[in-house]
């Protein structure tokens, strides 16, 4: 069994497309943006476990709201999409950390997310502190 994850997988349609019917698919790890109906089928089987990254600083606007469609309409489909936020620094502190806990709080008010996992940074620049 394979997990996609790293990069976007859905970025060139008909290879997912082609990966996913020919391969045993255990996970995919998107960031939902680059949905359409083909791809949201493949997602809807409730075999493949579905994780999306977020960060507060990641998305547009519009990007958020387009992200958060494609969480209700997945969890209309099936209900165990896992939502990734990865600790950057600007997530430590308090006060956007407080925002944070806000917008998760409204998405689960959609009942549209099973699981958050706040994930650890890996990078060179991040202080002993950070962690």
């Amino acid at each position: 069994m394979i997990t996609l994850f790293g990069g976007e997988p859905t970025l060139h349609k008909d290879r997912f497309i082609d990966i996913c019917t020919n391969v045993k698919i255990f996970s995919i790890s998107t960031n939902l943006l680059y949905i359409d109906e083909d791809i949201m089928k493949i997602m809807s089987n409730p075999g493949v476990g579905i994780a999306t990254s977020w960060n507060m600083t990641r998305f547009t606007p519009l990007q958020f709201s387009h992200w958060i469609g494609n969480l209700k309409q997945l969890s209309r489909e099936r209900h165990d999409v896992m939502v990734l936020v990865t600790m950057t620094p600007d997530l430590i502190q308090e006060s956007s950390f407080d925002k944070v806990l806000a917008v998760l709080n409204e998405i689960d008010q959609t009942q549209c997310v099973e699981s958050v996992l706040f994930e650890h940074l890996v990078s060179p620049d991040a202080t002993a502190e950070f962690h």
